[in-house]
């Protein structure tokens, strides 16, 4: 009983002594794993400080690139209306808040206008120098009903813009202007090419859906559709 004691003694002390060594190697194999899963530093070449300078350098080349357009940009963005200069300062920077306040909303665009300095009620300053913003329904027809009798007798004179906006010549070479800014001559010129083109689809008494022609009953339809 006692020999078979001790060895069941000794059997279970050399069975802990494996389980612990069988344990330990399971954890050095575990981590031998882990270790060559992580990822190992690549040894670097004696190239790559240089490449590492040269795509410094190129970074450095292209800011400095951009901030100078910006700059020339900058100073050289203006134009002349009958004496009075639009620049980057009185006219562009402003031009580009009215640009992101219509890509904004409609509520953020009332606000820009709301923001110029009001004159009187109804007329602000701006955009721009020597410029005024009629906002008023009466004031405001005013000003246009007297544009056909001042442009005929030669005291007004319409440049090329559209809206806020001041136009370049890039895309009207030949005439400098959008069609809204031609001269009386030239006006009365390209009116009946543009009479002919469009006045030729009017048809009084067909069914006109705006495709293939056009009459008062259609507009009046498109109208009511659209605003009424």
């Amino acid at each position: 009983m006692v020999s078979s004691h001790s060895y069941c003694c000794c059997s279970g002390s050399l069975s802990e002594g494996d389980s612990r060594g069988q344990e330990q190697e399971r954890l050095i194999n575990i981590t031998q794993v882990q270790e060559n899963l992580r990822p190992r530093p690549t040894e670097l070449s004696s190239s790559t400080p240089q490449v590492a300078r040269c795509c410094g350098y190129c970074c450095g080349c292209c800011c400095l690139t951009i901030i100078f357009l910006l700059i020339w940009m900058i100073a050289t963005a203006q134009v002349t209306v009958y004496g009075t200069t639009f620049n980057f300062f009185n006219y562009y920077y402003s031009l580009g808040s009215y640009l992101s306040a219509g890509r904004k909303d409609d509520v953020a665009l009332i606000d820009w206008y709301w923001s110029l300095p009001s004159v009187s009620e109804g007329v602000v300053l701006g955009p721009g120098p020597n410029t005024k913003s009629y906002y008023s329904w009466y004031k405001t027809y005013d000003q246009l009903s007297q544009w056909g009798p001042r442009i005929q007798n030669g005291t007004f004179k319409r440049y090329n813009e559209l809206g806020v906006t001041i136009q370049n010549d890039l895309v009207w070479p030949e005439v400098g202007t959008i069609g809204l800014g031609l001269s009386n001559t030239d006006h009365a010129f390209v009116r009946p090419f543009l009479g002919n083109a469009l006045d030729k689809a009017r048809n009084s008494n067909a069914e006109c859906d705006g495709s293939s022609c056009w009459n008062m009953k259609w507009l009046r339809k498109v109208f009511r559709e659209r605003l009424g």
